[in-house]
């Protein structure tokens, strides 16, 4: 089964000097808007979703080195594309240069440009329940698997054995779905404030009931929260409240995955001090990647 393919090429192959120092105009297309260096757009139509997607792909500083040319790298697979993307690309650019973290690939997934954004991440982030019967996560892990990991790999040099996940919200619900029901989809989780509310906790549920067949998951899961993501005290007035405690979730979601003591799963957890749930991805994102991806700097 394949995929229509349309691409714009890669775009501002640029000097580390030159990126670090350039006039902020120069960074930019003819037509006056601004283009992250070393990127590249893919328009992908999914045969097994008949539905199209924008996938943004990000080449780090190496890749064109000459000695790299047989180099492969580990790739860093985004949902909520255009927010995820760009901020992934500003918060890697300078640590990988400066060796502050292993070089690696990103790739944004954008949502369809024929659904509203939440339309489209409510249905592809989310398992078909009683309560959900629209909910498409299985069908769109698939075209993950089938359709977006073999075209990205094939244009790019990637090491398949080294792909990582990112997802935020209702996106990490979906990385924890992968994670339960299809592991080895992924090697590295990076999980920021997971949906865990969706469906009466059935995320939940489900990892105590697939934890009686499953002897290990061969991955390193990342899961981070915002202290602020449950509701208010009295003495916490100026934020918005929230009637769901998230928090309490979270840390009912680790206890359980640490309480099974799989071999290969290594788990890392990560509270920001004063951040709500609009606030807690930038600063969950530029730890996990950190820790999943040390570079020569932090290396012991």
């Amino acid at each position: 089964m394949t995929s229509l393919l349309w691409i714009r090429g890669l775009r501002g192959l640029v000097g580390l000097i030159f990126l670090l120092f350039v006039p902020a105009s120069w960074a930019q297309q003819n037509d006056g808007g601004f283009v992250i260096p070393n990127s590249d757009v893919l328009h992908l139509d999914s045969q097994r979703l008949n539905r199209p997607y924008e996938i943004y792909i990000k080449l780090p500083p190496s890749y064109f080195d000459e000695g790299n040319q047989r180099r492969k790298y580990p790739v860093v697979y985004l949902n909520d594309g255009l927010y995820a993307f760009q901020l992934a690309s500003g918060v890697t650019h300078s640590a990988m240069i400066n060796k502050a973290m292993e070089h690696h690939i990103l790739v944004g997934i954008s949502f369809s440009p024929l659904d509203r954004p939440f339309e489209s991440r409510r249905r592809d982030y989310t398992p078909k329940t009683a309560e959900n019967p629209n909910g498409e996560a299985q069908q769109y892990l698939n075209f993950l698997r089938k359709e977006l990991f073999p075209l990205v790999e094939k244009r790019y040099r990637i090491n398949s054995l080294r792909r990582a996940y990112a997802g935020y919200s209702l996106g990490g619900l979906f990385g924890l779905y992968a994670l339960l029901e299809h592991s080895d989809s992924f090697r590295y989780y990076l999980i920021s404030s997971p949906s865990l509310w969706f469906e009466n906790r059935w995320i939940l549920e489900t990892e105590k009931r697939l934890a009686k067949e499953t002897k290990d998951i061969n991955a390193e899961l990342f899961l981070g929260i915002g202290v602020y993501e449950r509701p208010a005290r009295t003495n916490e007035n100026y934020r918005k409240p929230t009637p769901i405690n998230m928090v309490k979730d979270f840390h009912q979601l680790y206890q359980q995955l640490e309480q099974r003591d799989y071999p290969s799963l290594r788990l890392k957890k990560f509270e920001v001090q004063e951040a709500h749930h609009e606030l807690v991805f930038p600063t969950t994102l530029t730890h996990g990647l950190y820790w999943l991806f040390p570079g020569e700097k932090y290396q012991k």
